[in-house]
């Protein structure tokens, strides 16, 4: 089975009628400075025991992806959630969302919504 494209096409494609080219990549820039921040966050609270701070980091991504259509990012996020909840695999579930992030991250810069490198 084959991985779901790393953006809604309806989302972008609203995204795009509503504000342009110029808004997109304004909001997907805003991305690119969020999301590695977030991440690392969560990471770090994970390391220090810190289970409602790692929440709170990956929450604030799920909710900022979904809005701009980054379902797989979004979906990763949710992922990683539950293992925090669930105490089980949240190492991994927050190398996951990292690895979806970096896929995004090359959708973003060959679509020219982010600039490199």
């Amino acid at each position: 089975m084959q991985d779901p494209p790393t953006l809604s096409t309806r989302i972008l494609d609203d995204l795009l009628r509503v504000g342009g080219e110029a808004f997109v990549r304004e909001l997907f820039g805003g991305l690119d400075d969020l999301a590695p921040d977030l991440i690392r966050k969560a990471s770090a609270c994970l390391a220090d025991g810190d289970a409602a701070g790692v929440r709170a980091h990956v929450h604030n991504l799920k909710g900022v992806a979904a809005n701009l259509g980054a379902l797989p990012l979004a979906q990763a996020a949710e992922r990683a959630l539950t293992a925090v909840v669930e105490e089980s695999g949240a190492d991994a579930a927050l190398a996951d969302l990292r690895g979806r992030w970096a896929e995004l991250r090359v959708e973003l810069l060959a679509r020219g919504f982010i600039a490199g490198p």
